[in-house]
């Protein structure tokens, strides 16, 4: 009875080729012996139409099924990780996303309890139980490094949101600063609009600024994969920016009026300033001489 579950234990582990003859040898099992009970195991399991096999009390098919569960989990996660291209889609994506998060506990916990199912039989001697715990853990690991992945990408997702709003309004705000520097009827040389221009110009800043930063910010964080709709509406908002940006000019021409009035200005003004300095040189030059009486002195 004892070597029938060690038999168990080790069609649990699912050893091939040499690691099975080896386990075979130490145990003392022919390989025969193993084959007949293996079989007739499998048999009265299929024909109870059992759907968990524990080989020997250790749940073996319950691991194997936690991990292909898991493993097929993180494939799905990777290859359709997306952060949409507007904040609908990006919602849509969140709402299928939460649906991941029940499933990732309930794998975490399953693999949790098989765990502690396996450091059981380390206690009692079983001498699958080491192999067994480790392969446990190795699982374990990997559902929390599953719930991890799952909980970046919901962070991502929240911030692709808030980041697809703030870039549609201000996309409707540059719209209407577009309409308004296009459609004015102030003279080109008024300095009204050279005060309109510069207000615009400060505004377009003001509106394009946080939007930009932050989906660069989320490139940074989330790289290439996914991230193509983030990309192009930063892409987007900074060539909105530099295209309205362009059509405010009357201020910076008013600004070069005035620094070309103001050159010109001390242009002249230092000529003026050294023909009075050529003058009252020569001025003294010519007066050098006092003379030696009062009439002299007077010519």
């Amino acid at each position: 009875a004892r070597k029938d579950k060690q038999i168990g234990q080790l069609v649990g582990l699912g050893l091939k080729g040499q690691d099975l003859k080896n386990e075979l040898q130490k145990l003392g099992i022919t390989a025969q012996h193993y084959k007949d009970w293996r079989d007739v195991y499998n048999a009265r399991a299929a024909s109870a139409g059992a759907g968990k096999v524990s080989y020997g009390n250790i749940p073996f098919k319950d691991l194997r099924e936690v991990e292909d569960t898991l493993k097929e989990k993180r494939d799905v996660l990777r290859n359709t990780y997306q952060l949409g291209d507007s904040s609908s889609s990006a919602e849509l994506l969140q709402h299928e996303h939460k649906k991941l998060l029940p499933e990732a506990k309930q794998l975490q916990d399953r693999a949790l309890k098989i765990t502690k199912a396996t450091e059981q039989l380390v206690e009692s001697g079983c001498f699958a139980g080491d192999r067994a715990t480790e392969q446990a853990y190795t699982v374990l690991s990997a559902t929390s490094d599953y719930a991890a992945e799952l909980q970046q990408r919901g962070a991502l997702l929240e911030r692709a949101i808030d980041f697809f709003r703030k870039a549609q309004t201000a996309l409707t705000k540059l719209d209407q600063l577009e309409i308004q520097i296009t459609t004015t009827d102030l003279p080109s040389t008024s300095p009204q609009l050279a005060q309109l221009h510069e207000q615009c110009a400060r505004t377009i800043e003001e509106i394009t600024s946080s939007p930009i930063t932050e989906g660069y910010s989320i490139l940074d964080v989330a790289g290439t994969h996914g991230t193509d709709g983030v990309k192009r509406m930063v892409e987007e908002l900074e060539n909105r920016k530099i295209a309205i940006d362009a059509l405010c000019t009357a201020h910076k021409e008013e600004k070069l009026r005035i620094n070309q009035a103001l050159n010109s200005f001390l242009e002249q003004q230092n000529e003026l300033y050294a023909w009075l300095l050529s003058a009252a040189d020569a001025f003294l030059r010519g007066r050098q001489d006092m003379g030696s009486d009062l009439p002299m002195a007077k010519d």
